[in-house]
């Protein structure tokens, strides 16, 4: 079972209107950026375009995750909240705090992000999220009621840039939040057009990512992403280092769970030994791979009656005997969007 976690919270310096945790201060796949979506994700996003007499108004959004969520709660939390919505803040709050900006008419969720990392310096944590979603309004329409809303609120627009992506001009926005802990461009705005051809009202593929560094003095957003292993047998004296989960709507709805652990004094072969050698349990089952002669030999495949892949990979810093094994636990489970 995992053992010897450490956990800390997410809080929000300078940015007071965001979407706050139950019983946390207001505020990760690791916090580096999501690429920019292909060709084949912008056509389904054009898709998404209903007519003003079919839309029906969302339900109210549900309260945060709980601490140690199950891979199945997390999965009907993401369900729930991709599809039709009518704040994209409220939506990413049951995962992470989010800044309370303005969402578009007839908004429809396609993808998120909520990732809690380790910071660079192991003082306190990253945290990223990101929503990806498909609404009324041109680019320029887009850009402006963001602008407005996000300056007006005393945040900086620091970098303004735009940049073709499979054909498609992507209108690109960097805020900085003043007073921030976190020192670069706290907030980012990704706009491109997604109208259909057939379309008579402009849509748009808006994508919104929230960066915030935080102290490690509280848990409770951590702990959300910590538990959805389960009985995954993992050796003593793992530090968690990084949890979270994210969407992805690339020809199928896939969503992705993440687990980052250190080990040190265990080397990959043999933390690999010890994990497979406590299988099988009530969740997984080892699935067998042929050896090839490379660093995956050190990886254990799982089989689980849950999830469609997972994993268990374990690496170590080239020529660095002393560095710790690091130890990334990966799962796939594809979903349906409630609306």
């Amino acid at each position: 079972m995992l053992a010897a976690i450490t956990t800390a919270t997410l809080t929000t310096a300078g940015c007071s209107n965001v979407v706050a945790d139950e019983a946390a201060p207001k505020p990760t796949i690791g916090s580096e950026a999501i690429s920019p979506i292909d060709q084949a994700d912008a056509a389904a996003a054009s898709a998404l375009t209903i007519s003003a007499e079919d839309w029906t108004e969302d339900e109210p959004v549900d309260g945060p995750l709980p601490p140690d969520s199950s891979a199945a709660r997390i999965k009907l939390a993401v369900e729930d909240a991709h599809g039709r919505t009518n704040d994209v803040a409220e939506e990413m709050s049951r995962f992470v705090a989010f800044p309370r900006v303005p969402t578009p008419d007839r908004a429809e969720l396609t993808e998120l992000r909520a990732d809690v990392r380790t910071s660079s310096d192991g003082a306190g944590y990253t945290i990223v999220s990101e929503i990806t979603f498909v609404a009324d309004g041109s680019p320029t329409d887009i850009v402006e009621l963001y602008q407005a809303d996000l300056t007006g609120l005393g945040w900086l627009v620091v970098k303004e840039s735009e940049q073709v992506l499979n054909g498609t001009v992507a209108q690109h926005l960097d805020f900085e939040i003043p007073d921030s802990a976190y020192d670069r461009h706290d907030f980012e705005l990704q706009v491109r057009d997604a109208t259909r051809p057939t379309g008579l009202t402009p849509r748009s593929e808006i994508r919104l990512r929230f960066v915030e560094l935080t102290s490690a003095d509280r848990d409770t957003t951590r702990k959300r992403f910590v538990g959805w292993a389960g009985d995954l047998p993992l050796p003593e004296g793992g530090v968690v280092t990084g949890a979270g989960i994210q969407t992805s709507s690339i020809g199928r709805h896939s969503l992705h769970y993440s687990l980052a652990l250190t080990f040190d004094g265990t080397g990959p072969a043999q933390l690999a030994g010890q994990v497979r050698s406590s299988l099988p349990t009530t969740d997984y089952q080892l699935d067998q791979r042929p050896q090839s002669g490379d660093a995956t030999d050190d990886w254990v495949y799982l089989s689980s009656p849950f999830f469609a892949d997972s994993r268990v990979s374990t690496h170590q810093v080239p020529l660095d005997a002393n560095a710790p094994t690091v130890v990334t636990i990966d799962a796939r489970v594809e979903f349906t969007p409630s609306s």
